[in-house]
């Protein structure tokens, strides 16, 4: 019976059409999992790309942050600016343990230095004496009974290194910033 068309090839027979038949679905199944898993895996770096960009754009910069507040509370003075950096490092690596992070003070220990009359009450100058010098327990003017070292127990301190120090301390909170007249450096 012929309905006008024509066909090509030839029709192969019943036991080799089940044998491939299998076959060529395995393939195509076996590329369509393929095309699959490639899709997936190229999703995944596509999304991972874009999560990862998003993340570095979003994520805050505490290094770029800290250096953009460091030259605000320089003025836009970029010496000063290099000089609160390292004594904002300085204070860290020595003063912290008695006057704590940002100087709020270490009950029992160190006085609070943000906001303190004393040193608001001192120039650089007078402030890198007292410093260099500390403060004895038995010293009328101390009001904790707590020695206060010579370089704040650290005898590697410069005085430059102290100067550092004063101009990061001149920026905390409620203490007054004055501009070094007179910076060693």
């Amino acid at each position: 019976m012929s309905d006008g068309t024509t066909t090509v090839g030839t029709k192969v027979s019943g036991a080799l059409e089940t044998e491939f038949a299998p076959r060529q679905n395995g393939f195509v199944a076996l590329a369509l999992s393929l095309a699959v898993t490639l899709g997936g895996v190229a999703v995944i770096v596509v999304g991972w790309l874009v999560m990862h960009s998003a993340n570095v754009r979003l994520s805050p910069d505490p290094v770029g942050d800290a250096n953009r507040a460091v030259l605000v509370a320089a003025d836009g003075d970029v010496e000063l600016a290099g000089y609160i950096a390292s004594g904002t490092k300085l204070y860290a690596s020595t003063c912290i343990a008695c006057h704590g992070q940002g100087g709020v003070g270490v009950k029992g220990n160190g006085k609070p230095l943000a906001g303190s009359k004393f040193i608001n009450s001192l120039d650089d100058e007078a402030l890198l004496t007292f410093v260099k010098n500390g403060r004895l327990p038995t010293d009328p003017a101390n009001t904790t009974g707590i020695a206060m070292p010579p370089k704040g127990g650290n005898p590697a301190f410069s005085e430059d290194d102290i100067l550092d120090v004063i101009s990061y301390l001149r920026t905390l909170p409620g203490n007054h910033f004055v501009k070094p007249q007179t910076a060693s450096k």
